[in-house]
């Protein structure tokens, strides 16, 4: 058990990480958004935006774990949740953790939503290019034996 004092720094630190994790996914939905409208600067202020609360949630993530005398990434989230339970005299640190934990999905979610927006814009780019260097243009056809065929027209815009 934790005296009075050392549950209610776990509460805060939750607390604290919790709410970094909300602006986090604040910030992965205004890259998403600067991602769609093609806003370079936008999306410059949201990436920056996004490593400050993920430096945030780290430092917080340490101090809660040397406050469970874990050291950092030694333990997995059941594992800290067992710790957190044996300690918990009112309930409320196993309700913060498992708020982090759903907003930290969350945040899981989007980043993954934006990196799959993030290769789509770099393969159109790519594709752009090729055509540009008078590269032959992949057609995403299938062959009989599966493999992609590379389309034998090259759309080129200017030969020299």
């Amino acid at each position: 058990m934790v005296d009075g004092n050392q549950q209610a720094q776990l509460e805060s630190l939750l607390a604290q990480e919790e709410a970094a994790a909300r602006l986090l996914l604040q910030s992965l939905e205004e890259e998403f958004s600067a991602l769609r409208a093609h806003d370079a600067s936008a999306l410059e202020q949201a990436v920056n935006q996004k490593q400050n609360y993920v430096q945030r949630l780290e430092a917080t993530g340490r101090q809660r774990m040397g406050l469970l005398n874990q050291p950092a990434g030694s333990a997995n989230a059941q594992a800290i949740e067992r710790r957190l339970q044996d300690q918990d005299k009112t309930g409320n640190l196993i309700r913060l953790w498992h708020q982090l934990q759903d907003t930290a999905i969350r945040c899981q979610e989007h980043n993954r939503r934006n990196g799959r927006l993030v290769s789509v814009h770099q393969d159109r780019v790519t594709h752009i290019l090729g055509i540009l260097r008078g590269q032959p243009v992949k057609s995403g056809l299938y062959g009989p034996d599966g493999s992609t065929i590379s389309s034998s027209d090259a759309h080129t815009t200017v030969k020299a």
